[in-house]
């Protein structure tokens, strides 16, 4: 694994945004850790990997104006920089609440987890970042240990300063099973059964909230019972001989 940098002043983020925006890769790699108290979840650190194992810890709460001058909306809005993430609903209504920005060019895995459910006729259903890690990623023992170790807490938790190294390690472990080729393996299942106009939708209602999803897999649950054929198809005329056949059967107990 890379190393983890803490990014916690607007000079260290301006350095950091260069490095990534300048570099030849074009995808990285974003989890986020939010604040969930009296307020809707504010987000209190941004974690973004590069293709070549770096992980920076943009930490919102205690950086200063790091969104826009350190420079950080430029990653998140780039359209030449793909971003991959697990479930951005929460994270994208969360940007644009408080800093009023919106991802552009992004891979949404959750989304994508979906797709291939309803492609195999299944229900579609939420994933864990390190479900989909275990199903997807290429399994390394030292990233294994450390999901083993994380830090899995919610509340005012992540509102803590300074980081201990426990919690810096647990934010670079949401985005390092993602770096894990979890993208390069499902983007290749989706490429080969042509499902990415599909996909497109999909990642266009997880990035404008949990209202557009509920829509959109009520749909696809719907679309997914209509494509369950029955076991056994009747004629409309041996439907209606098996009809006159049947009828009650009185029971003798002795």
């Amino acid at each position: 694994m890379g190393r983890i940098h803490l990014v916690d002043s607007t000079s260290k983020s301006k350095a950091a945004v260069q490095k990534i925006l300048l570099s030849d890769h074009d995808r990285v790699f974003i989890a986020v850790k939010q604040v969930f108290h009296e307020q809707p979840g504010d987000l209190a650190l941004i974690t973004v990997g590069t293709v070549d194992g770096q992980v920076y810890l943009f930490d919102l709460k205690h950086g200063g104006d790091i969104m826009f001058e350190g420079l950080l909306w430029r990653v998140l809005q780039s359209q030449q920089l793909l971003k991959i993430i697990h479930d951005c609903r929460h994270a994208s209504a969360a940007l644009h609440r408080q800093f009023g920005v919106s991802m552009r060019d992004v891979f949404d895995t959750q989304a994508a987890y979906c797709l291939l459910m309803v492609d195999q006729r299944l229900t579609p259903r939420h994933i864990s970042t390190t479900d989909l890690y275990y199903k997807y990623g290429d399994h390394d023992e030292a990233l294994v240990q450390c999901i083993q170790e994380r830090v899995d807490a919610a509340g005012i938790f992540w509102c803590q300063r300074p980081l201990s190294k426990g919690m810096i390690r647990s934010a670079a472990c949401d985005v390092q099973m993602l770096m894990s080729h979890v993208y390069e393996n499902m983007n290749r299942e989706i490429t080969a059964l042509a499902l990415e106009r599909d996909l497109a939708e999909y990642i266009k209602a997880y990035n404008h909230g949990t209202k557009q999803v509920s829509k959109l897999q009520k749909m696809a649950t719907l679309k997914v019972q209509r494509s369950r054929r029955p076991v056994l198809a009747l004629t409309d005329r041996q439907t209606e001989l098996l009809r006159n056949t049947i009828h009650p059967v009185d029971l003798v107990i002795t």
